[in-house]
């Protein structure tokens, strides 16, 4: 017949689902801090080289004048103009909206708004932890 566990190794096996909870844990955590410290360091950057305007200065200078200027393509250049607002993402396509009716002959415009996590980075922070849960999930107790 097949021997009784010990106490010492039940503690054990605790020990290491313990440990692989937390470590699965850490992952979760750690891939959002490494992404946002990232984030972060860029938003910082971008603010040396080409300094925020504010909603109404851009809507005076760029939406209601009809200039062409690019707001930047991802990885590829910095951006002409950036401008900072204060309300949400529907607000602000209302109000860009709302100045386009002011004018003869509005524009196209292709809007991306800045909001942690993107598509790009959700992908990342799910395969992480997709992959943690695989590892914890083949781990034999």
């Amino acid at each position: 017949m097949g021997e009784a566990f010990s106490p010492k190794d039940d503690m054990l096996k605790k020990r290491r689902k313990y440990a692989l909870f937390g470590g699965v844990t850490m992952m979760y955590f750690g891939s959002h801090a490494i992404l946002l410290w990232r984030r972060r360091s860029e938003y910082r950057k971008m603010n040396e080289l080409v300094p925020p305007i504010s909603y109404e200065e851009f809507e005076e200078k760029y939406l209601l004048t009809g200039k062409k200027s690019i707001a930047g393509q991802l990885f590829s250049q910095k951006p002409d103009v950036r401008f900072y607002f204060p309300d949400g993402a529907q607000t602000l396509e209302s109000r860009i909206v709302e100045s386009q009716k002011k004018l003869d002959h509005p524009s196209e415009i292709h809007l991306e708004v800045n909001s942690f996590p993107s598509y790009r980075e959700l992908a990342f922070i799910t395969a992480s932890i997709f992959f943690g849960a695989c590892s914890v999930a083949l781990m034999k107790f």
